[in-house]
C-alpha cells in the first residue's frame, strides 16, 4: 500500500492496493445487488413487464450475480432480519425467484455459477427453516417452491439435478461438496429426520446413485473432503421409518455398492494423521491450493472453503456430550460406527464368507488377489473397530452421553456379529493379537471339545463386556440399564455359541473371573429396590442372572480345567447375599400381579441356590459369618469339592435374534444428531456472529 498526504490537510491516508480495492468492490457489488433485491428495486421487479427485453435483462442480471462470491453473512441476515409476515407477504415473490433460479442454474455450464447457486440455495433453506410460521410445512413449501402444488416438481428437479452432478466425473469436488451440503441442509431441518416433511421427497425421488458415486471418488484426499458429509446424508436417509425406505432396500440388495461403502468406513476409522500419502495424493492436494490457478484452486479460494469439517476445537454437543469437546476424529469415527451398523445389519454380503475370510488376516503386502479386495478392506475395518471399541469402553463414563451412545452402538454391532453364523465362527477362531485364524474343526473333535488357547476376538469381546458390567453406575445418570443389557447380551450369546459349537476358551484366552464378577455385580445393582424400578432393569436382571445360571449348569463345557469351575462357584458364593436380595426384590416388585408373574418366572435362583446349599456348611465351618470374601469362598469350595453337586442345564440369552427396535433407533438418531451438531460449521452453521462491515 502507498501512503499519500491529502493536499492542505496535513493528514496521511492509506490508499489500498489494486487487489484490495478489487476485493472490496467485489464484496460491495454482491451486497448492493442483494440490497436491491430485498428492497424490491432490482431488475427482477422492474424488468418483468418488458417482454423479451426484460427477460434478457433478468438473465444477464442472474448471470452476473451468480459469478460473485457469496457473502454468507449478509445473505443470512437478509432472511433472518425479515419477519415471518414479510417473508409470506411482499418478499414471497423474491424468495420464489431466488429458489427457482438457483435450481435452474444447477445445469449451467459454468461451474462457478453452479457452485454459487448451490451455496445460495443452502443458505436460504437454512435460514427459512429457522423461522416459525403458523403453518410451518405449507408455508415453507410455498416459499421454496412457489406453491404447495408445485413442490413435487421443484424437489424432483432439485434432488435429481444434484444427484446428476454427483455422478459426473468432470464436476469439481468442491461443487459436489456443496451439493451434498444442500442435501444435509434439507435433511437436518428438524432434529429427527422422521419429523421432516420435506425429507419425504428423498423417498419419492431416489438420490442413492448420486450419493454412492461420491464414495467412488478415486483420490483419497478428495474422498476425505466428501465422505463424512455423504455418509451423514446416507445415514439420515437410512434412519427414515415413516414409509418404505428405498435406500435401505438398496443396501439389502446383494448388488449394493458394498466395496466403496467399506472403503468409506475404513477411511472414516482412519485418524487424519495416519492417511497414507501416495504420490497421487500429494499431487492432487497441491493442485487444489489457491495459488494453483486451475479451477479447483480457484474455487477453493473463491468460496473460502478450507478443511471439510471445520476446526477441531469446535464446541461440544449441547446436551449430549456435557463439557467434553469433540473433534474431527470423533465425528469421523462416530459416523463410521453408524454406517458400519447399517452395513452389517442390512447387507447380506457383509455377513457372508465374501468378507469373513477363513485364512489369516496377516496378508502379504502387495496387490490383492481377484475377489479378495472386500476381505482385505474388512480386515482393516475390523481391526480399527476393535481398537475404537476398546477406547470407547475405557472412557466410560467420563466420555459423557455421546460416549455412552457410542458404547451402546459398539455392543449392538458386536451382538449382530456374534449372532451371525459365519461371523461368530470367525470371531471364535481368530487370534485378536496376531489376526491369524486357527483351523478349528467346525463341530469340534469327536470325543472332546476343542480348547482355544489363544485370545480370540470373542475373548476380547467378553472382556470388553465385563469391563462395562463392572462399571458402577452410582453417581451418574449417564449409564442406564440399556447399556448394561447390550453388554450382557453379547456375553450370553458368545457363551451359548461356545456351547453349541463344542468349543472351550482356556484361562489363558479370557479372564473368566472378570466375566462372572461383572455379571454378578450387575445382579447386585439390579437387586436394589430403587434400581429395580427403573426402566429396563428387570429385563437386565433376568438376562444377567440367567447367564450366571447357564454358566453354572454348563460347567465345565465352556471352559477347560477344574480350577475355573471352582472359581465360578466361589465367586457365586462371594455374591450370594446380593443374589438372594435380587430374588426377593423381584418377588416383591411393584409392577402388579399381571406383570409380576412372568417376571418371577424369569428371575429364579435355581443353580445359585444349589451352589449355596452345597457349600454353605463348609464355609461356615471356616468361621465365616454372612457373605464370604472371594478368598474365603474359594477355600471352602476347594475343601468341599464338587461331588454330588447337581445343577440344571439352562440356556440363557436375549431369547431372539437381534431386530431393530425403538431404543436402537433413538440411539442411532441421537448419535447422528451429535455428529451433525459438532460438524455444524460446515452444513448447519447458524447466522454468523460477526457483523457485516459497513460498506
Amino acid at each position: 500500500m502507498q501512503n499519500q498526504g491529502l493536499p492542505g490537510s496535513g493528514q496521511i491516508t492509506v490508499t489500498p492496493t489494486k487487489s484490495e480495492s478489487y476485493k472490496s468492490l467485489f464484496k460491495e457489488k454482491f451486497v448492493s445487488l442483494y440490497e436491491d433485491i430485498f428492497a424490491l428495486r432490482s431488475p427482477l421487479q422492474t424488468a418483468k413487464d418488458q417482454g423479451i427485453q426484460g427477460r434478457v435483462t433478468i438473465g444477464r442480471f442472474w448471470d452476473e450475480l451468480l459469478l460473485l462470491k457469496v457473502n454468507e453473512s449478509f445473505l443470512s441476515q437478509c432472511i433472518s432480519k425479515s419477519s415471518e409476515e414479510q417473508l409470506q407477504d411482499n418478499l414471497r415473490p423474491v424468495i420464489n425467484d431466488l429458489f427457482a433460479t438457483c435450481v435452474r442454474y444447477f445445469d449451467d455450464d459454468n461451474f462457478i455459477r453452479v457452485a454459487h447457486a448451490l451455496e445460495t440455495l443452502s443458505i436460504l433453506l437454512r435460514e427459512i427453516f429457522k423461522k416459525r410460521f403458523n403453518e410451518q410445512g405449507s408455508t415453507i413449501l410455498t416459499l421454496v417452491a412457489g406453491a404447495v402444488d408445485n413442490a413435487d416438481n421443484f424437489f424432483r428437479r432439485l434432488i435429481n439435478s444434484i444427484a446428476a452432478l454427483l455422478v459426473r466425473d468432470d464436476v469439481p469436488v468442491l461443487v459436489k461438496s456443496l451439493g451434498i451440503k444442500v442435501y444435509l441442509t434439507i435433511l437436518t431441518a428438524t432434529p429427527n429426520v422422521n419429523t421432516n416433511t420435506i425429507a419425504s421427497y428423498f423417498f419419492v425421488y431416489n438420490a442413492f446413485d448420486g450419493i454412492a458415486a461420491v464414495f467412488n471418488v478415486k483420490l483419497s484426499a478428495d474422498r476425505r473432503e466428501l465422505e463424512l458429509d455423504a455418509s451423514l446424508v446416507l445415514i439420515l436417509l437410512l434412519l427414515w421409518r415413516e414409509s418404505s425406505n428405498p435406500y435401505a432396500e438398496r443396501l439389502v440388495s446383494p448388488a449394493a455398492p458394498i466395496l466403496p461403502l467399506l472403503h468409506t468406513v475404513a477411511s472414516l476409522f482412519t485418524p487424519l494423521d495416519d492417511i497414507p500419502q501416495t504420490e497421487n495424493d500429494i499431487l492432487s492436494s497441491s493442485s487444489r491450493t489457491p495459488n494453483d490457478g486451475g479451477l479447483l484452486g480457484y474455487l477453493g479460494s473463491f468460496f473460502g472453503i478450507g478443511s471439510y469439517i471445520g476446526d477441531a476445537s469446535s464446541d461440544g454437543v449441547s446436551g449430549l456430550s456435557g463439557s467434553k469437546t469433540l473433534d474431527v476424529w470423533w465425528c469421523n469415527s462416530s459416523a463410521g460406527l453408524v454406517l458400519l451398523y447399517f452395513l452389517f445389519y442390512l447387507n447380506p454380503v457383509v455377513k457372508s464368507a465374501q468378507v469373513w475370510t477363513s485364512t489369516s488376516l496377516n496378508y502379504a503386502q502387495g496387490s490383492a488377489a481377484p475377489g479378495q479386495s472386500a476381505i482385505l478392506v474388512w480386515s482393516e475395518i475390523l481391526k480399527s473397530f476393535l481398537s475404537i471399541s476398546k477406547a470407547v469402553v475405557s472412557e466410560l463414563p467420563a466420555s459423557g452421553v455421546s460416549g455412552v451412545l457410542r458404547a451402546k452402538l459398539c455392543f449392538t454391532i458386536f451382538r449382530c456379529m456374534a449372532e451371525d453364523r459365519v461371523a461368530s465362527d470367525f470371531l471364535l477362531r481368530c487370534n485378536s493379537e496376531s489376526y491369524a485364524v486357527s483351523q478349528v474343526p467346525a463341530n469340534g473333535l469327536v470325543d472332546m471339545p476343542f480348547v482355544i488357547q489363544f485370545k480370540s476376538i470373542s475373548s476380547l469381546l467378553l472382556e470388553l463386556a465385563s469391563s462395562v458390567l463392572a462399571v458402577k453406575p452410582e453417581g451418574t445418570s449417564l449409564l442406564d440399564a440399556d447399556l448394561f443389557y447390550r453388554a450382557a447380551a453379547v456375553v450370553c450369546i458368545i457363551l451359548n455359541s461356545l456351547k453349541t459349537k463344542g468349543l472351550q476358551l482356556s484361562s489363558t484366552s479370557v479372564n473368566w473371573f472378570a466375566v462372572w464378577d461383572g455379571l454378578l455385580r450387575t445382579c447386585a445393582w439390579c437387586g436394589e429396590e430403587k434400581n429395580f424400578q427403573r426402566p429396563g432393569v428387570p429385563e437386565l436382571a433376568s438376562l444377567a442372572l440367567g447367564t450366571v445360571e447357564m454358566c453354572l449348569g454348563s460347567n465345565p463345557e465352556i471352559w477347560a480345567g477344574a480350577d475355573e469351575t471352582e472359581r465360578l462357584h466361589a465367586v457365586v458364593m462371594a455374591h450370594i447375599t446380593s443374589l438372594e436380595q435380587l430374588g426377593q426384590t423381584a418377588a416383591a416388585s411393584p409392577y402388579g400381579e399381571a406383570a409380576r408373574a412372568p417376571l418371577r418366572g424369569r428371575i429364579q435362583l435355581v443353580n445359585v441356590l444349589a451352589v449355596k446349599y452345597h457349600y454353605e456348611v463348609q464355609i461356615a465351618g471356616l468361621g465365616v459369618r454372612g457373605q464370604p470374601t472371594m478368598e474365603q469362598a474359594l477355600l471352602g469350595v476347594r475343601k468341599k469339592g464338587t461331588s454330588n453337586l447337581k445343577l440344571k442345564s439352562t440356556h440363557a440369552g436375549p431369547g431372539h435374534s437381534y431386530t431393530e427396535g425403538t431404543s436402537d433407533l433413538r440411539m442411532l438418531n441421537n448419535l447422528a444428531r451429535a455428529v451433525l451438531f459438532e460438524n455444524r460449521k460446515k452444513f448447519t452453521a447458524g447466522t454468523p456472529k460477526q457483523e457485516l462491515e459497513a460498506t
